[in-house]
């Protein structure tokens, strides 16, 4: 199976691609012009240039794909206005669905956030677990997250062979930012000034690409 992937510099991205070459897939990153892909120097790969701003340039970097993982999907960082995320977040979702289509790959992925997920009384999350509304929390990565996890789903109904993989908190190898890793490095080095108490369900990132994967595999 040959297997695309966006996102492949991050952590999660890095983790799903190492899992598919255990599996000896045929990988291709998809990534822009100003990727740094000293990041991936341990990894095999065909690169393939192209950006979710860009519909045209992910349909040609599609072609000839079985799979296709958008691991790389936006999220807010510097403020801005909520309906300006939100179109920013809703134009990259469809471009990569619109490319989907058009490319014929035969299994998608959008991996998403859990924070698009209702908390379910018994504390366990399923397929079950979604918003069949717009969130009262207007935080806007709440909303960025809920919205395209919304369109992926809607895609799915409608005939893409799209599944939505959602890891939780993760830490891991490969994490550069560091994103998530802030926390333990800070702690390391103790510079973590407070935090505010709360449950958190995490996952190794290892565990999180493969997971992942076996989703993009098996999933409906």
């Amino acid at each position: 199976m040959k297997i695309g992937i966006l996102g492949g510099t991050g952590m999660l991205g890095h983790h799903l691609a190492i899992e598919a070459q255990i599996r000896q897939y045929e990988l291709v990153l998809i990534h822009r012009h100003s990727t740094d892909l000293d990041k991936v120097v341990d990894l095999r790969y065909e690169s393939r240039i192209a950006d979710l701003n860009d519909r045209g340039s992910l349909i040609k970097a599609f072609q000839g794909l079985d799979a296709v993982v958008n691991a790389g999907a936006y999220y807010p960082t510097l403020p801005k206005p909520l309906a300006q995320e939100m179109k920013t977040a809703r134009l990259q979702m469809k471009f990569f669905l619109d490319a989907v289509e058009e490319s014929k790959v035969e299994r998608a992925m959008y991996v998403g956030g859990a924070i698009a997920l209702p908390k379910l009384p018994s504390g366990i999350a399923t397929e079950e677990a979604y918003y069949d509304k717009e969130p009262e929390n207007m935080a806007p990565y709440v909303h960025v997250k809920w919205l395209m996890d919304s369109m992926a789903r809607e895609a799915a109904k409608d005939g893409l062979p799209i599944v939505i993989g959602i890891p939780s908190m993760t830490f891991g190898e490969y994490d550069f930012g560091p994103t998530t890793g802030k926390l333990i490095v800070d702690i390391a080095n103790q510079k973590l000034k407070a935090y505010i108490k709360g449950e958190r369900n995490v996952v190794s990132a290892r565990d999180a690409g493969r997971g992942l994967l076996y989703a993009l595999e098996k999933g409906k």
